[in-house]
């Protein structure tokens, strides 16, 4: 009996195993500060002392980090870096960026400190970044006082004998990594050396994604509270769909209706011109113009649904235009004849191409490939620094003439 007994106790303690299959971990032990960080937290000021400066406390991690804050025409801040209570060792922080709009005045700073975090009994310490700003309104209002953690964690996993560089960043500002519902993980699933940080990511997760890399499905099972550590285990579930939709991969596949009932399909044999916009196409009853013109809202979307007509060596045999709807909604203009556009409102087609209220242009050949599209770029350098540097460079009506020469 006793033999039984021990038989189902070892037998519960490997069921997760036996279900789930062996968890992997990542190493993320590199802090590196960058422009973007956490949720703002507003630092809740009292107490003025006799020197003048305001004092408030914040929590992160398992530190208190006090600070000091004076406002009037030149406001200054002190941050006890080390959470040691003493102030004279410490100077101002460092003031990288004012701006002012009307009666709108801001000041940001930025200063290092060290938290620590116990976690099964045994604490560690790092280094993180803590960017402030204050705003204040006219000549004598009062600053209020901001914070957000402006660090994330680097590190790497090992699986199947590849290793994939991984990053890890929260949204709470109590830098507390263990709330999954606050993070977002990085995977580079292609291994290129870099981690996509557009707008639709392929390679940014949330924790209740399913994660697919080196032919097997993970989701996250656990992670420290400091960050350094990641714990995935496999899973039966499908992956979350994360397509690579930049140029030289295969475009997803999707069926659809149009507004007028027509079936489309991406891909198709077909060259296609996928724009995605808030607006229609057309104008609206409501508009100054009539209903059956170009959307005029939109130089550059209005040239390229202009193509058919405006230039000879259009080839509307060979290639179709699909405008999908980002925005809330199709006005009757939508439905009435339109000559060479397929008008598509689709929510499934819209969360794999795009996003609520987005502007995108792709064009896929007729085998599939995406031959180009509006390109979001950052340099990652930049964000290492006080001045993020990002942007979206976008297909024109000329730069799609060439492509479709070429096609055709």
């Amino acid at each position: 009996m006793k033999l039984f007994k021990s038989f189902i106790i070892v037998l519960f303690l490997l069921v997760p195993f036996i279900i789930f299959g062996t968890p992997i971990n990542g190493y993320l032990p590199v802090t590196i500060d960058w422009s973007i960080g956490s949720y703002v937290e507003t630092v809740k000021l009292g107490g003025e002392l006799t020197d003048g400066f305001l004092t408030g406390n914040l929590q992160i991690a398992d530190s208190t980090i006090p600070v000091r804050f004076v406002g009037g025409t030149d406001p200054v801040l002190i941050v006890d870096s080390d959470g040691d209570g003493i102030f004279e060792n410490e100077g101002a922080a460092e003031l990288y960026l004012r701006e002012t709009n009307g009666e709108q005045d801001t000041r940001f700073w930025k200063q290092k400190v060290k938290v620590s975090y116990v976690e099964n009994g045994r604490e560690t310490e790092k280094e993180i970044l803590l960017r402030f700003f204050a705003t204040k309104y006219g000549l004598y209002g009062d600053y209020s006082l901001e914070y957000w953690i402006s660090s994330h964690q680097e590190g790497v996993l090992y699986y199947n004998d590849m290793g994939y560089k991984i990053i890890l960043f929260t949204s709470g500002s109590d830098g507390n990594y263990s709330v999954l519902s606050d993070v977002h993980f990085g995977i580079d699933r292609n291994l290129d050396g870099n981690i996509e940080f557009s707008v639709l990511s392929p390679e940014i997760y949330s924790a209740e994604d399913v994660i697919g890399f080196g032919g097997t499905n993970f989701k996250i099972n656990d992670i420290s509270r400091s960050g350094d550590l990641i714990s995935l285990i496999p899973v039966k579930e499908e992956a979350t769909y994360k397509p690579f939709l930049t140029s030289g991969n295969k475009a997803p596949e999707v069926e659809a209706e149009d507004v007028l009932g027509n079936s489309v399909k991406i891909p198709e044999n077909i060259i296609t011109i996928l724009i995605l916009s808030p607006d229609v196409p057309y104008g609206t009853e409501e508009s100054d113009y009539d209903s059956d013109s170009y959307y005029m809202g939109n130089i550059r979307l209005s040239e390229i649904l202009s193509l058919p007509e405006n230039w000879s060596a259009f080839n509307s045999k060979l290639t179709r235009i699909i405008w999908l709807l980002s925005g809330d909604g199709c006005s009757e203009a939508c439905y009435e004849e339109m000559k060479n556009v397929n008008v598509v409102q689709n929510e499934d087609m819209l969360k794999i191409y795009g996003y609520k209220n987005a502007e995108e242009v792709f064009v896929i050949d007729s085998s599939g490939v995406i031959k180009a599209t509006d390109e979001y770029w950052v340099d990652e350098k930049s964000m290492l620094t006080d001045h993020p540097q990002g942007g979206q460079l976008m297909l024109s009506a000329a730069d799609i003439k060439k492509i479709l020469l070429d096609l055709y």
